[in-house]
């Protein structure tokens, strides 16, 4: 798009008017244009950007420090871009009447047309608005029925974690009565085996007496063997030598004829 495209193009980009103010009064000079402005190179550098859009206060600053631009044109594309001349009639057009002419020189249909375009702008905004509204909406709609369904499967975790933590329980509370009675059980077989150990040893104790007095009275009977055996020699001796007393008186005797 050429300069005067741009001048008297409603429909450029406002980057692209700032463009053409700084060529005009900076010689396309972009330091000379952030000196005057009063701002840095890259910042004016992002002004002119096809990216960008001018806000009300970067507008008003460049108004403020050339202050021949007009107004209705740099915001809009409106008329010529100095004052000067928007004293003339517009596009050539010398067969308007003098009431499509405002005290400027403005040609009030092209102001009318923007102003359409701008209300057709506006609407189509407002529908662009509303469906992202409704986007927005429908966004909303399926992240609050997500997180429900989250909740509600996160709901369905805890209850089955809340079962199987339960369960666990009950086999821990299940396993430690089982334990519990083994347990005692254990106690009372020990118990058992102490009282049978303690009969056992009661036994063993009383079989240790009874051989001893077994043992004591064989050792009392072999005394009174040896007395015995002792006694019957000492008769035998006795018996013996009485005897031998009778035997020799009788081979003594004289023999009868």
């Amino acid at each position: 798009m050429s300069d005067g495209d741009v001048i008297n193009n409603v429909f450029a980009k406002t980057s692209e008017r700032i463009k053409i103010i700084r060529k005009v009064y900076c010689n396309d000079s972009n330091k000379e244009f952030a000196k005057k402005v009063g701002i840095p190179e890259n910042q004016a550098s992002n002004w002119v950007s096809d990216e960008y859009k001018a806000g009300k206060k970067v507008l008003a600053k460049i108004l403020s420090v050339f202050p021949d631009v007009e107004p209705n044109w740099l915001y809009a594309g409106v008329g010529k871009m100095k004052k000067s001349e928007n004293t003339q009639v517009i596009d050539g057009d010398d067969d308007l009447p003098d009431d499509n002419i405002d005290m400027n020189g403005m040609n009030m249909n092209k102001l009318l047309d923007y102003l359409k375009f701008k209300d057709t702008i506006n609407h189509q905004q407002i529908i662009k608005n509303q469906e992202h509204i409704s986007i927005g909406q429908t966004l909303l709609r399926e992240f609050i029925s997500t997180s429900h369904e989250q909740m509600c499967k996160g709901q369905e975790h805890i209850t089955n974690g809340q079962e199987i933590l339960r369960e666990h329980i009950n086999k821990s509370h299940e396993q430690l009565n089982k334990g519990n009675e083994q347990l005692s059980m254990s106690h009372e077989i020990l118990k058992v085996y102490m009282i049978k150990g303690q009969e056992n040893i009661d036994k063993f104790f009383t079989i240790i007496e009874r051989q001893n007095n077994m043992f004591h009275n064989i050792s009392k009977s072999k005394d009174n063997m040896d007395g015995y055996h002792i006694g019957t020699e000492e008769l035998h001796e006795s018996k013996g030598h009485d005897m031998s007393n009778k035997t020799l008186h009788q081979f003594s005797q004289p023999v009868e004829a």
